[in-house]
């Protein structure tokens, strides 16, 4: 979780040492090669305003979630805002991919975008920039189309994140879940009892932090998370601003804050993400945790 990663630097270096040194063995050069071709694709006909050749690199499900707004839902909902939006303005899109983590049938991709939006109607372009993630999904034909979107400005238009979207249900039951397995990560996790934390994640699981690498699989977590419930006392309260519930996954989109203190004695530290949590559907109907991407909060203003 979050918890192990914000603020604690003494543990940057266990956790590089810890880094897969290849990608995954589960995918190939190739399918990484394909996650790139799909966002350069993206990128190339959203620039040139042509929404309806796009649409080959977008999923039916593809979900969004702007910041500071409610998450839309069905690549026909996006594209309606999208078409508005380029009606009225002229718009370049620079996206970067710094990590793809391909696992299973899911890639997930984060970098950085910078935007410049130029009104039709006059007036000057604004430049703005933004941390990112894609999550993307292989097809039977071995295409890789984007499924999902989410993204944190940067500067001066941070301070619309914390506009906190009012949660829609895309079922009340299905979000319930999603809230109450957040809820016994922070329960079990501040309780020191990490067994019945490490139940509400699949084995596949996957760990963004701020400023590393991804770490890729449970077991990969589990030995750092024994190590640093070792060396420190800690409190991670994580907040949910929505849930979206869509096919077999579930993404939640929140904040969460962390105090740390060293057993042997030392500063602590509290310190603040933007976050995202992705879970996946079981066969038996449960939901599991495959995916926490953590952006670590910075100042309104700071570039």
């Amino acid at each position: 979780m979050s918890r192990v990663w914000i603020g604690v630097v003494l543990l940057a270096a266990v956790v590089l040492a810890c880094q897969p040194a290849e990608e995954p063995a589960t995918s190939s050069t190739d399918e990484y090669a394909l996650i790139y071709e799909t966002m350069e694709g993206v990128a190339a006909r959203w620039n040139s305003g042509d929404l309806e050749a796009s649409a080959v690199y977008f999923a039916e499900e593809f979900t969004q979630m702007p910041p500071g707004e409610v998450a839309r839902v069905g690549l026909d909902a996006v594209n309606a805002v999208w078409v508005g939006f380029l009606e009225a303005n002229t718009d370049l899109w620079e996206p970067a991919i710094t990590e793809v983590q391909i696992v299973g049938d899911l890639a997930f991709a984060r970098g950085i975008t910078r935007d410049t939006v130029t009104p039709k109607g006059g007036g000057e372009p604004g430049v703005t920039g933004a941390n990112a993630l894609w999550i993307f999904r292989r097809q039977a034909d071995g295409s890789w189309p984007m499924i999902f979107e989410y993204w944190v400005p940067k500067g001066a238009a941070r301070a619309s994140v914390y506009v906190a979207p009012p949660t829609l249900a895309s079922s009340p039951d299905e979000n319930a879940v999603i809230y109450e397995s957040i809820e016994r990560m922070a329960e079990t996790w501040n309780a020191r009892d990490l067994d019945n934390n490490l139940v509400l994640f699949a084995e596949e699981f996957i760990q963004m932090p701020p400023g590393g690498d991804a770490l890729v699989g449970l077991d990969t977590m589990t030995g750092i998370w024994r190590d640093y419930l070792e060396e420190n006392t800690t409190r991670w309260e994580p907040s949910v601003a929505e849930v979206q519930v869509v096919g077999d996954l579930a993404f939640a989109r929140g904040s969460d804050r962390q105090t740390t203190t060293p057993w042997v004695g030392g500063e602590t530290v509290v310190t603040e993400n933007d976050s995202l949590w992705v879970f996946r559907r079981q066969a038996d109907g449960s939901w599991l945790a495959i995916l926490e991407h953590m952006l670590l909060k910075e100042p309104a203003g700071v570039e």
